[in-house]
């Protein structure tokens, strides 16, 4: 089957103006959530933000103020910090190779009397036996594809590993660091 983009297109010029009233919308509940928020005093904030057991979550607890500001804590001195992230694309069983992606891509930043900015991405693409499977060294017929869950977690294992290493390897340049 062909497909239509005229169809398509009306689709699209619809979503696009849901999307409209959908951030009009958001104003709204936002503008509301705060007008109601200024009508609560800091002890009832307080009291009804503890900790809860019959809650099915854990909530954030408010400690001073629940609507206000305030301003940082100065620091006079050298710092700096360090990020990464990743993502991946999920082995797509359409593609006539059989592979996944991970980008790991992040930044160090510092500031004080020797400013330093590094922007990194890395992309590995994985389309080797032992990339895309999970080996059990004890017995070589056991073997686990890494997709889905298993591709998320491996990421995310990786992403720990960079930063460490990224924090190794600059560790000469950087201030004391948060990560």
């Amino acid at each position: 089957m062909p497909l239509d983009l005229g169809r398509t297109v009306l689709q699209i010029d619809e979503a696009t103006q849901s999307i409209g009233r959908d951030i009009d919308d958001r104003q709204t509940r936002l503008t509301k959530l705060l007008e109601g928020a200024q009508g609560v005093s800091n002890d009832e904030a307080t009291t009804k933000s503890q900790n809860s057991l019959d809650r099915p979550y854990m909530a954030a607890q408010i400690t001073e103020e629940l609507i206000g500001s305030k301003p940082p804590n100065q620091y006079n001195g050298n710092w700096s910090t360090l990020s990464v992230d990743g993502s991946h694309i999920d082995v797509d069983r359409h593609l006539p190779v059989p592979c996944y992606l991970i980008n790991m891509g992040g930044c160090i930043l510092s500031y004080g009397d020797t400013p330093y900015a590094d922007f990194f991405n890395e992309p590995t693409l994985a389309t080797t036996r032992e990339d895309l499977y999970l080996s059990d060294p004890g017995n070589a017929n056991n073997e686990e594809l890494i997709s889905g869950p298993l591709l998320g977690i491996l990421r995310s294992v990786q992403e720990i590993e960079y930063l460490g290493f990224k924090k190794f390897k600059t560790a000469q340049k950087i201030n004391p660091c948060s990560l």
